[in-house]
């Protein structure tokens, strides 16, 4: 892509010099493989706004897979593109400004509405340029250089890694002037993985921008897909003298939404509108004809009681009530209406006791001591008195009147407040199914799962007796139970991928545990103390037994050497090597007696032990023939008489009966806990990680399914299969994006999915 325009920036009477400026991108981007999501994006705006406003420029990285990537990408674009070249105001630098803010609030928005995960992981460039002036706005980890007169300089001078400001994600902006022969170079840090400033600064001073593109991207051909880059170059130079284009000036109008998909706003806006629409209400009506008779009132009296011609009204002129936009409840406008229907009867006193005083003052026989400020009651009482019977008849009847409108105002917001109570439940139940949708189309899936557990309370309390009841309640449930799976993440596996048979070895094998070396799989028989290997494609299985007289082997754990190292009931340790079939008693030394050991689990040369029987974990440091003496690694006392499994990667993680897991740093308990899931899980079982793992895999043989959790705690997935009707146990190799299940005396190979 190679972008050029011209903007003319000095005008003499002798001619015109002009700016040209060239811009390129580069985008090195692999959607499945790459670990963040990256892209550059450079604005084609109209001739006009190309000529009052410049180029918009954006580069966005988002680290990690996620599903909302992509779509806060193009929130993010259209935001800044809509308010910047739709603006009303002319100046770049406060239109970029005003862009900003705007955007700034809807992402605001996104984050309230619980779409958040991405503030921590976005790195964004946006900057504009227009005729030799530049401004660029930055959040995360961020480049930009500046070649000027053979010289680099780096134009943000330190990579920003402090965390964003939820309220004001773009918090700063800077601003320079370009020269003509300047070349900017804008781009992600991973870009400088592969050049040195050095190559990078001579490569633009001796290309043009789309040279030097081609130039940086045939060097880069054959990375890794892992890897993202992003980059902008931009050439200023000046053009020979030459006649501008005359542009007509038009005023700006706001553009169509053209994101791809309506915004959670959009959506839940129309909703409230349409049923505002479909909803009977007599309040406008009500209000309407209290306008009309108000002013009906204030005529009669100014012509029969003043004498005075009506008050002439002009035409375009737009009542207060049209401008409001808040929705008030009906207390309130009941409240606004008694305070206008007041100030209506003091306005008209204060008329007709200022009219009265001046025909008293104008007839003989007038007290010339009078109290110059009666009070509001003397005025009218004396008003009254002074008043004909035809007047005071009128004046009655108009504050009657006045009185029962009033009154039929507060009736009628009570009878309206009263019908939004008692309103349909479905009503109420499409309200918040829409709104969980909504919020599952940008991530906010704590919002979704919160509205659909009203609308099933709800639906649980629909009548269901009638044929069209039934309908209805089966028809919305229908619409709940495809909410509810969206944000279960629930992977139905009709035909696992089965990779070896242990029936085929020894038809006698009772497997209960799986551990995974490098590229082996081990299978572990604690009844019959024998261990099975075998690859990760099924081939080459081998069997052995342990003949030491060490006590049953109970649970296991892999060594960083390759090595297993299993836990007896005699409270020893014994080390089996797969490669030379040899085992082998370590040398152990526990604080307390009698230990029972229910979870193995090694990280950094250290063996941690889940010791049930004292609610304790063990920590030891294993050397070439012993573990040697252990100590507690707990710093306060917890109950783990009845805990399944500890597996550590830094932290301790604690599996729990009734689906709970904790986690434990430092020998102290943290506030970690699992996200809900649908269904609830109610009986894991296993539990499995590593220091290198970026999950939790938790079993759940009761329901046939195996669960995915970061380790904060949020859910990634869920694997379900009808086949799995005896689960046992799970290992995982992340970097091969695949699970390995063991169901009865079968292992299934089950290839994980991105979040």
């Amino acid at each position: 892509m190679n972008i050029v325009y011209y903007i003319v920036v000095n005008h003499q009477h002798f001619g015109f010099m002009a700016i040209h400026v060239a811009l390129d991108s580069l985008l090195i981007y692999d959607p499945d493989r790459s670990t963040a999501a990256t892209n550059v994006w450079i604005a084609h705006p109209g001739p006009t706004e190309e000529m009052l406003l410049g180029k918009l420029c954006i580069i966005t990285s988002l680290d990690g897979p996620s599903r909302i990537n992509h779509e806060l990408i193009s929130i993010l674009q259209d935001e800044l593109k809509n308010h910047y070249y739709q603006t009303s105001d002319t100046k770049p630098e406060r239109a970029f400004e005003q862009a900003l803010q705007k955007t700034n609030q809807r992402l605001h928005r996104l984050i309230v509405d619980g779409v958040s995960d991405w503030v921590d992981r976005a790195h964004i460039l946006v900057a504009v340029i227009h005729q030799q002036e530049l401004w660029i706005a930055h959040v995360g980890q961020v480049m930009a250089f500046l070649v000027r007169q053979s010289r680099l300089h780096k134009v943000i001078e330190v990579i920003d890694r402090t965390k964003p400001n939820p309220l004001r994600i773009f918090s700063s902006v800077v601003s320079g002037q370009l020269e003509p022969n300047d070349r900017l170079l804008l781009c992600t840090p991973t870009l400088l993985d592969f050049f040195s400033l050095e190559k990078i600064r001579r490569t633009i001073l001796d290309h043009q921008p789309s040279d030097t593109a081609r130039e940086l991207e045939n060097n880069l051909l054959g990375v890794e897909a892992r890897m993202s880059i992003g980059a902008i170059i931009a050439g200023i130079e000046t053009a020979p003298d030459t006649q501008p284009s005359t542009f007509p000036i038009r005023r700006i109008m706001p553009a169509a939404h053209s994101a791809p998909q309506v915004s959670m706003e959009t959506l839940l806006a129309r909703e409230r509108a349409t049923e505002q629409l479909l909803s009977p209400s007599i309040w406008p009506a009500v209000r309407d004809i209290v306008s009309r008779v108000g002013q009906g009132l204030q005529d009669v009296f100014r012509r029969l009681v003043m004498r005075r011609p009506p008050k002439r009204r002009l035409s375009g002129t737009t009542s207060e009530q049209t401008l409001m936009t808040s929705k008030t409840s009906w207390s309130t406008a009941a409240l606004g209406a008694g305070q206008r229907v007041w100030f209506t009867i003091r306005r008209i006193i204060r008329l007709f006791g200022i009219g009265r005083r001046k025909l008293r003052l104008s007839s003989p026989g007038m007290n010339l001591h009078m109290p110059k400020t009666p009070g509001t009651r003397q005025k009218l009482l004396s008003w009254l008195q002074g008043l004909d019977r035809r007047r005071r008849y009128v004046a009655l009847i108009a504050c009657l009147l006045i009185g029962i409108l009033a009154t039929s105002i507060v009736v009628a917001g009570q009878r309206q407040s009263t019908s939004k109570t008692k309103q349909d439940p479905s009503q109420q139940i499409a309200q918040d199914l829409n709104k969980a949708q909504a919020a599952i189309l940008y991530g906010g899936e704590d919002l979704a799962r919160t509205s659909l557990a009203a609308a099933s309370s709800l639906i649980n309390k629909l009548p269901n007796t009638s044929s069209k009841q039934k309908q209805q309640r089966t028809s919305l449930l229908a619409q709940l139970q495809v909410l509810e799976k969206k944000i279960a993440h629930v992977n139905t596996i009709a035909n696992p991928q089965m990779v070896f048979d242990l029936g085929t070895v020894d038809a006698k094998l009772q497997p209960h545990q799986l551990y995974l070396l490098k590229n082996t799989v081990a299978v572990f028989d604690a009844s019959r103390g024998s261990v099975v290997t075998f690859s990760s494609d099924g081939k080459n299985p081998t069997s052995s037994t342990n003949t030491l007289d060490t006590g049953q082997p109970l649970t296991g754990t892999v060594t960083d050497t390759g090595t297993l190292l299993f836990a007896t009931n005699r409270a020893e340790v014994i080390e089996f090597d797969p490669a030379k079939k040899t085992w082998k008693p370590l040398t152990t030394t526990w604080p307390q007696t009698n230990p029972v050991v229910q979870y193995l689990s090694f990280f950094s040369n250290r063996v941690y032990a889940l010791d049930i029987a004292h609610s304790d974990i063990v920590r030891f440091t294993k050397s070439t023939s012993a573990l040697g003496a252990g100590t507690s690694w707990l710093k306060a006392p917890v109950s783990l008489e009845r805990a399944r499994a500890a597996v550590v990667d830094g932290s301790i993680f604690v599996l729990q009966p009734q689906a709970q897991v904790e986690e434990y740093q430092a020998g102290q308990r943290t506030a970690f806990h699992l996200a809900p899931t649908i269904p609830a899980a109610t009986n894991l079982t296993r539990l499995w990680t590593s220091g290198v793992s970026q999950n939790l895999y938790l079993l759940e043989p009761t329901t046939h399914r195996f669960l995915v959790f970061t380790k904060q705690g949020a859910l990634v997935n869920q694997y379900q299969s009808d086949r799995w009707t005896d689960l046992r146990d799970l290992v995982v190799n992340e970097k091969g994006k695949t699970a390995f299940v063991l169901n009865g005396t079968k292992v299934y190979a089950v290839p994980l999915l991105a979040k």
